[in-house]
């Protein structure tokens, strides 16, 4: 996964800017910076995926198994999802707690926190919430303003940005970006299958103790990636249909409200008191929660679904 990051945005970043110019990047970041500006013709539903950046909605909150993977903090006592090749790992249907109580757990428990925020901070708000983001736009503004093409909305943008990097470069480059376009979709799509598959895993393993523990957790977790991997392969004749967009989008800003509040909720009632969120945190996550939702309330009344579009 960190091989794929990195791939996938220094490799756009070197591509963009070989096939960029300044004037190309100031034009960029003029639209960037002119808040308030709404282009003519844009639609509500347009807004959305803005909003959900960097991971899409709740799944924001899949986070928290990198976090226990990583070994960050009480993680480091959990059982890890190993590969086929190796012997499962037990793992509990219920945390470890941190001694409270003592001021030197604390102080670590701060700095595993600490250590958190700055992996948010640069992987999900600096590097793929800002920074691919704007590459993406100065790749796609140059290949309309320089190269006088059409950019055209989905995959197709890639293609388009593959071709004009081999006209550039050569057959070999046009490859080139093409394993960087490959490795930025894998990095994406495994988070998606990861998390969710994790997140059924969680589900089954939990709430059916008696049945799910017949086998270890690692035996579900493949079940239900291998699940979500077959359904991925009979929807690619799909394409990418409008309905599918809107549901998950729409379900993506309905639901990370309603997660983000139900977390505050219990985590206020079960943490002791040293382990609670500070108070600015709780009232970034509300006033965001109440962004999140007003949205989707005037989405909903001024374009209301239409699935057959």
């Amino acid at each position: 996964m960190y091989a794929c990051f990195i791939v996938a945005n220094a490799g756009l970043t070197i591509i963009t800017i070989l096939m960029t110019t300044p004037e190309c990047v100031m034009d960029t970041v003029r639209g960037w910076l002119a808040v308030g500006t709404i282009p003519a013709g844009i639609s509500i539903a347009a807004i959305g995926p803005f909003l959900l950046q960097p991971a899409g909605g709740f799944w924001n909150f899949w986070h928290t198994y990198w976090v226990r993977e990583k070994g960050m903090g009480m993680g480091a006592y959990f059982g890890r999802v190993t590969g086929l090749a190796f012997r499962p790992e037990d793992i509990r249907r219920s945390g470890y707690m941190v001694d409270y109580q003592d001021p030197n757990e604390i102080r670590k428990f701060n700095q595993w926190m600490k250590l958190n925020w700055i992996t948010l901070i640069v992987f999900f708000v600096i590097l793929g919430g800002i920074w691919f983001t704007f590459i993406a736009s100065l790749a796609g503004y140059t290949a309309a303003k320089v190269y006088g093409l059409e950019v055209p909305s989905g995959w197709r943008i890639a293609v388009i940005i593959a071709e004009i990097f081999g006209k550039v470069w050569g057959p070999l480059a046009f490859s080139l970006f093409g394993i960087v376009i490959a490795a930025s979709l894998f990095d994406s799509q495994f988070s998606i299958y990861d998390g969710i598959a994790r997140m059924w895993t969680d589900t089954i393993y939990t709430e059916h103790p008696k049945v799910a523990g017949r086998r270890p957790y690692r035996f579900w977790y493949f079940v239900m990636l291998g699940a979500l991997v077959t359904y991925g392969i009979c929807c690619i004749p799909l394409g990418t249909p409008y309905f599918i967009w809107l549901i998950a989008n729409r379900l993506g800003t309905l639901t990370q409200p309603f997660i983000t509040l139900l977390l505050i909720y219990m985590n206020r009632k079960y943490l002791p008191k040293p382990l609670r969120p500070k108070w600015y945190h709780v009232t970034a996550n509300v006033a965001w929660s109440i962004v999140l939702i007003s949205y989707f309330i005037i989405w909903t009344i001024f374009e209301p679904p239409r699935l057959g579009i």
